[in-house]
């Protein structure tokens, strides 16, 4: 059972954000990740109280259905009917139990600092509950310009009471992320200030809270899993997917030397082939060279790496320790399916 439930109230953190919009613009590394309980502690969050510019480009004439947003910092999420989503986030609380209809609500992210987002993609990951219709996310400029995009969620959309990891590039257009609505008032991409997600969704007559909170509500969602990264670039290395394998034809054993960061080796024996790897469209974010394959192969080895590294990539920063020996070869090659 959750044990951090906190309400985050807007006290101090408008300043913050009208700070952020007034500040320079200043050409900062953009590093925005929040996977962890401390990184969303350290984060400044506000509910939206009034109907903005990039609110009504999403959902155009909808200004009354708009409600003043709740939001409560999670170690990890508990519905009401006891699915679990064990990653901390921001649960967004919406309406008064005698709502009806379409009700909608945002928050902001404010920024650290006003980065250039050119070039720089955005993953986010969602829970929408039962009864919601749509999720948005959008960026605001330093001018408070916005531009946003709006995913169905339900038939043909984003699944309900279950997590959905979206992705989009800042300079992509529209249908990223299976978005249906999209909306550009003619952002300022290199002082970008603050992220807005918002919900719609229909009023579900007084819904209990999750984790156990007090109160009843007309909806709810929860994000986690946020993070800014750059956009693959064409040509450049891609994701793949990678599959175990028989041998339908024995290839006799070779003898290599493999020189790499970790270590170098002369008469490498290399075996069986184990696994092929497809390049894979990860999110929406493309393929650049869809016939580039892996085939890997066993390798005999005899040299023991024993070390710790930092990696980041998408998903975050991650400490791996690098240990034994090499397990695989993997060779670029040429693949066509058999008849």
């Amino acid at each position: 059972m959750s044990k951090t439930h906190r309400r985050l109230l807007p006290t101090g953190l408008l300043a913050a954000l009208v700070l952020a919009l007034a500040g320079p613009a200043l050409a900062e590394p953009v590093d925005i990740h929040l996977t962890s309980l401390a990184d969303w502690e350290q984060a400044q969050f506000l509910p939206v109280v009034e109907w903005n510019e990039g609110l009504e480009g999403l959902h155009p004439g909808q200004e009354d259905a708009f409600r003043p947003s709740q939001l409560f910092l999670l170690d990890e999420l508990v519905t009401p009917e006891g699915d679990v989503d064990p990653h901390p986030g921001l649960l967004m609380s919406w309406g008064d139990p005698g709502d009806t209809g379409e009700i909608i609500a945002a928050w902001d992210l404010v920024l650290p600092e006003d980065p250039d987002f050119t070039g720089m993609c955005i993953t986010l990951t969602a829970w929408p509950r039962s009864g919601m219709t749509s999720i948005s996310f959008s960026l605001r400029d330093v001018n408070g310009v916005m531009k946003g995009w709006r995913s169905p969620v339900g038939a043909g959309g984003l699944p309900p009471d279950v997590a959905t990891t979206l992705t989009v590039a800042a300079s992509g257009g529209p249908g990223q992320a299976g978005a249906t609505g999209y909306w550009d008032g003619g952002i300022d991409l290199t002082q970008v200030v603050s992220f807005e997600f918002d919900e719609s969704g229909v009023a579900q007559g007084g819904i209990p809270l999750p984790n156990n909170l007090p109160g009843f509500v007309g909806q709810w969602n929860y994000w986690h899993d946020i993070l800014v990264f750059p956009c693959p670039v064409a040509g450049g290395l891609e994701h793949f997917d990678c599959y175990m394998v028989n041998e339908n034809t024995a290839m006799p054993p070779t003898v290599v030397s493999l020189v790499d960061q970790f270590t170098a080796e002369d008469g490498v024996v290399v075996g069986k082939a184990r696994e092929i790897c497809t390049p894979a469209d990860k999110n929406g974010e493309g393929v650049a060279n869809p016939t580039d394959h892996l085939v890997c192969y066993d390798v005999f080895s005899t040299r023991k790496v024993n070390l710790d590294v930092l990696v980041g990539n998408q998903f975050g920063e991650q400490e791996l320790r690098v240990k034994w020996k090499i397990k695989r070869l993997c060779v670029p090659s040429v693949k066509e399916v058999i008849p």
